[in-house]
């Protein structure tokens, strides 16, 4: 079983909503009508960061350059959720070379089932389906399980799924292109610059 995680996606998300005081309503909208990048960097590491393939564990710190006055809140939950999605496609990009071929990926969390922007963003980051399993228990689990059911010939049930489709076309994957590689230098020289 291979995989890749990121322990604190949904931390961020709700100390995003909490420490700069966001209304949940209407914010589903406003997201989706944000375009990918929106000219914001930002590395997604407030509490620190768990392994994860090619990164060095990072400072307890959450850095975006680029605010200005005109900066609203709705701008940094934007770029704090867009710099998880796009740290997940760097995730999905090495576990290519180790096992190619994956047509979706499963995705799991509560914060993810409460975003379908989010999830949107992910699969365009990422550039593949990401079906959010309703399951409340750990996707790994689920999917080690599930693996090794199939290889002793033993029925298995799968737990329900939302997948999220990609039909945004090559402009945004152009644009998430652009924002990754922002991402990846902000990450080279605020990280791995301060060590």
């Amino acid at each position: 079983m291979v995989g890749g995680s990121l322990s604190n996606g949904g931390n961020l998300y709700a100390w995003l909503l909490r420490t700069l005081h966001v209304e949940e309503a209407g914010l589903e909208a406003r997201l989706r009508r944000m375009r990918p990048g929106a000219g914001r960097a930002c590395v997604p590491a407030p509490a620190g960061r768990r392994a994860q393939p090619r990164l060095r564990p990072a400072r307890d710190r959450c850095d975006s350059p680029g605010l200005t006055l005109a900066t609203t809140p709705e701008d940094i939950v934007h770029a704090g959720l867009e710099a998880v999605a796009l740290t997940f496609a760097g995730v999905d990009v090495a576990l290519d070379e180790t096992v190619p071929g994956a047509r979706r990926l499963v995705a799991s969390g509560a914060a993810l089932l409460s975003s379908r922007a989010w999830v949107q963003m992910m699969a365009d980051a990422i550039g593949k389906p990401v079906a959010v399993s309703r399951s409340a228990m750990e996707a790994s689990s689920v999917g080690a399980a599930a693996l090794a059911l199939e290889r002793l010939g033993m029925p298995r049930r799968t737990p329900a799924a939302r997948v999220v489709t990609l039909n945004r076309g090559e402009q945004t994957r152009a644009e998430y292109a652009e924002a990754r590689r922002r991402q990846g230098w902000l990450y080279t020289t605020l990280i791995q610059g301060s060590s």
